[in-house]
Formats: C-alpha cells, sequence, structure tokens
C-alpha cells in the first residue's frame, strides 16, 4: 500500500512539472524596446512636422557641370522628287501624219467574224478612218527617236468626242520582220493588231497602237522587255494623239 501511494506521488509530480514548463514556454513576454533617452527625444522632436525643401544635389568633388549641347537637326528634309518622264508640248513629238483610208462598217463586220468568235462579235456603230503617225520619244541614252504608230478614228460628219485607247501590242519575236503594224503587210496576222483596234474604233473608240522603240532602226534589236522604254513610248503616243 506504501508502494502504491508513492507510485502515485512520483506521477503526480511528473504531471505538475510538465504543466509548469508548458505554461512558461508559451506565456514567455516578448522583449520590450528600449527606451528613447531624453537626449534622443529631444534631437527627434524638432524633424517632427517639418517638411524638406532643399533638394539641390551635392556637387562631385572635380567635376564640372557641363551644359547640354545644342539640339539640332540630323535629318535634312527630303528634296521634291524628279518627275519620272519629262514634259514635252505634244505638237513637238508629232513628226508626221498620213491618213491612209476609211474601212467600211460592213469591211469591219467582215474582219470581226475572222477575228472573234460568235458570240463576241459587236457590230460596227461607225466606219473608220485610218492614220499612219510618226513620233518622238527618247531611248535609253536620252537620247530622241522617231517612232512609228497607227491611229483608228471613227467616222463622223460632226465634231465629236470619243475616249481613247491606247494599245501595247505584245511580239512574235525579237526581229525587225516580228515588227507588229507589219503583220498585215507581210500576211502574218499572228495578233491580228489591225483588226482589234478597228472593232475598238468601230463602236466609239479612238485608238493608237504604237511599234516598240527599235522595230524601224535596222542597226539594233527593239526594247519590247525594258519597262522604262515601254512606258516613255506609250505615254509620248498618248500625248501625241
Amino acid at each position: 500500500m506504501r508502494i502504491r501511494q508513492q507510485i502515485n506521488s512520483a506521477f503526480l509530480l511528473i504531471i505538475l512539472a510538465s504543466i509548469a514548463c508548458t505554461i512558461r514556454v508559451g506565456e514567455e513576454p516578448a522583449a520590450a524596446p528600449p527606451a528613447q533617452t531624453e537626449a534622443q527625444s529631444a534631437a527627434v522632436a524638432p524633424l517632427a512636422g517639418q517638411v524638406i525643401t532643399n533638394v539641390t544635389a551635392l556637387a562631385t568633388p572635380g567635376l564640372a557641370e557641363q551644359a547640354a549641347p545644342p539640339v539640332e537637326a540630323i535629318v535634312e528634309p527630303p528634296a521634291a522628287p524628279a518627275p519620272l518622264v519629262e514634259a514635252v508640248a505634244p505638237a513637238s513629238l508629232v513628226t508626221e501624219v498620213n491618213y491612209e483610208g476609211t474601212v467600211s462598217i460592213t469591211g469591219i463586220n467582215e474582219l470581226q467574224a475572222k477575228f472573234y468568235p460568235a458570240s463576241n462579235q459587236l457590230p460596227a456603230q461607225f466606219a473608220v478612218d485610218r492614220f499612219s503617225v510618226r513620233f518622238r520619244s527618247k531611248n535609253d541614252i536620252g537620247k530622241w527617236v522617231p517612232i512609228r504608230a497607227e491611229l483608228f478614228v471613227p467616222t463622223v460628219s460632226v465634231p465629236t468626242e470619243f475616249p481613247l485607247f491606247v494599245y501595247g501590242a505584245g511580239t512574235t519575236g525579237i526581229g525587225n520582220l516580228c515588227a507588229p503594224l507589219d503583220e498585215e503587210v507581210r500576211g502574218r496576222n499572228w495578233g491580228q493588231y489591225q483588226s482589234h483596234l478597228l472593232s475598238y474604233a468601230a463602236q466609239g473608240f479612238i485608238t493608237v497602237m504604237p511599234h516598240w522603240q527599235g522595230y524601224d532602226d535596222q542597226t539594233r534589236s527593239h526594247n519590247y522587255f525594258i519597262a522604262d522604254l515601254e512606258a516613255s513610248t506609250l505615254l509620248d503616243v498618248t500625248r501625241s494623239t
């Protein structure tokens, strides 16, 4: 009996020791910050409520302040672009005009039947006057050269305005014998250029087709594949019409 009481007393002491340790760890107060001294309070107090107004940067010893360089225009404004084609008075381009005859309405309808499919044929509304024209244009080295063209004008009895159709022909070769305006003469109507332009003129258009530069020059090949010369030729024949 005495031994049991001693054991119970030992357990009770262990439980009380555990509770005492737990309470000490969980309820230990945090350390309080050190209190300010009167000298520290006196030093901080004058700054309370003041606004800092002096924002001047401290100068770096040995370095003089440099003035900012003046702003200068680096990129010059672009100059006006040069004109692509030199302006020339139309009268100065035309050197020769010849009347070559008139194609009747019946004759145009017969030519169309050989050229267009039946579903694309339109009855001619006008007879057409044909003209051969010579005008000038500049070549690839800036020299004026003569060029031949054909002009087709609806036949009318009173002055009438018509739209202008300028046609740039294809080519069947680089030789002078392949010139589009000579197909009819040589019986090689591969392109039927004259029939094509006659059919447009018969519907109320003034049509014109130039040779490309070089076709009438036996010393060189034509310039069909040079875009700048094609453009200047078409523009100059337009001005000439």
